[in-house]
């Protein structure tokens, strides 16, 4: 049903969208291993429902993009080596969702930024050392430049590890880390 767009613009226009995030704010509190799939799925079905579609994008208003930071933070205060599986899992869908469904709509993406959203998603790449979960920040980000705005708020970040780091620090990092890691497997 989800690649279905005539159901899906139905399902937007009967309010699923804000269904979705009263659900997901619903069972902001409840434990990641018992609710990991459950939350995964509505943050899929988000996505889904906003990608490519500005329109959609701006239905999420501050209280959507507000919930998406809260989550943001759950995730990136519990993300490091050590974290859970579920708490791993659920930062891919949540910088999943970022990126499909407030990413490319100014309204939103503003939001985003004036609630320090731009900062998380930075703390979230210094924390994720290199995996997966950094590519799709990364992407994220690439993205996100094309507003002028974010900008202002990169060159501003500082690292929330050690108060000093800079963005671009943290970029120069990662590339050394691909690269050395580049090294090794070719030998």
């Amino acid at each position: 049903v989800l690649d279905c767009e005539p159901i899906n613009s139905e399902f937007v226009d009967q309010g699923l969208i804000q269904m979705l995030l009263d659900e997901l704010y619903s069972r902001k509190q409840v434990c990641l291993t018992k609710d990991l799939e459950t939350k995964s799925d509505l943050f899929m079905i988000l996505s889904v429902l906003c990608e490519y579609n500005i329109d959609r994008k701006d239905i999420l208003g501050e209280s959507g993009v507000q919930l998406f930071i809260e989550y943001l933070k759950l995730c990136t205060n519990n993300t490091d080596n050590s974290s859970s599986a579920p708490q791993q899992i659920l930062i891919v869908y949540v910088i999943d969702c970022i990126w499909a469904c407030i990413v490319g709509a100014l309204t939103v993406e503003q939001l985003f930024l004036e609630n320090s959203g731009l900062y998380l998603l930075l703390d979230a790449l210094e924390r994720t050392n290199g995996s997966h979960v950094s590519m799709m920040i990364l992407g994220t980000l690439v993205e996100m430049v094309d507003n002028k705005s974010c900008l202002m708020h990169l060159i501003a970040w500082k690292s929330s590890v050690d108060g000093k780091t800079t963005v671009l620090e943290l970029f120069l990092k990662l590339w050394r880390d691909s690269s050395n890691e580049f090294l090794q497997i070719r030998g």
